[in-house]
């Protein structure tokens, strides 16, 4: 049992060590996740305007120790570990944000998407949604997202959503939360396959479960 978990302990600071090669060597990765459906990126003109905006708050990111278009680890048969990025290669936020605009065109609604820094201060966030000119707006705070693949694929997150629409004649606002670590099941035969569908499904049902809250549909309607 001993000797069990000893090798269970090398292999995870086996697995760090190899994905932080990766990472700072520009090696070639072995895989890439994708978090938008391109059918549900086409505009609905006519329709109420929404200015959306997500900010990466993860501290590897923000540090500069990872790079923005950073979604996780998969792991070889022997837990060798690579890093897994965005397939567009653009940051995570900015996929995130398409990705929540989707949701919202499904709800009626005309997404304009915004881009900041990771590690954007709110008060710079507020001035940009302000500029944007719209009543209704949808912040996306991604405090922490990491999937993990090996023969099963989990995902670790904390995400916060802030809903605002001002008019001439008053505010509101709505707040969602999402966090913890959801296990996303898996396919012996071709984990990594399994989990870059389960992985886009998994963030789509956030985004529904998001905009699905009362709060927050009373603010967007």
């Amino acid at each position: 049992m001993r000797s069990n978990a000893l090798i269970g302990r090398l292999r995870r600071v086996a697995g760090a060590l190899a994905l932080t090669v990766v990472l700072l060597t520009g090696c070639s990765v072995v895989e890439v996740h994708s978090y938008t459906d391109p059918k549900m990126e086409v505009r609905r003109e006519g329709a109420p305007r929404v200015c959306v905006v997500t900010v990466d708050m993860r501290p590897y990111i923000v540090s500069g120790d990872f790079p923005p278009s950073f979604t996780g680890i998969v792991h070889g048969f022997w837990g060798n570990a690579n890093a897994v990025l965005t397939a567009s290669g653009q940051p995570l936020a900015e996929e995130m944000s398409r990705a929540v605009a989707g949701g919202l065109r499904r709800e009626g609604l005309d997404p304009v998407i915004l881009t900041v820094p990771a590690g954007t201060s709110p008060d710079v966030i507020q001035r940009r949604l302000q500029e944007c000119g719209a009543e209704r707006t949808v912040t996306l705070r991604v405090n922490e997202w990491k999937t993990r693949t090996w023969m099963r694929t989990s995902a670790t997150y904390d995400l916060d959503w802030y809903f605002r629409e001002t008019t001439p004649t008053g505010k509101q606002e709505a707040s969602h939360e999402h966090s913890g670590r959801e296990n996303l099941g898996g396919n012996l035969g071709d984990p990594r396959g399994y989990a870059r569908v389960a992985v886009q499904r998994f963030f789509k049902r956030t985004i529904d479960e998001a905009l699905a809250d009362p709060n927050v549909k009373r603010v967007l309607e």
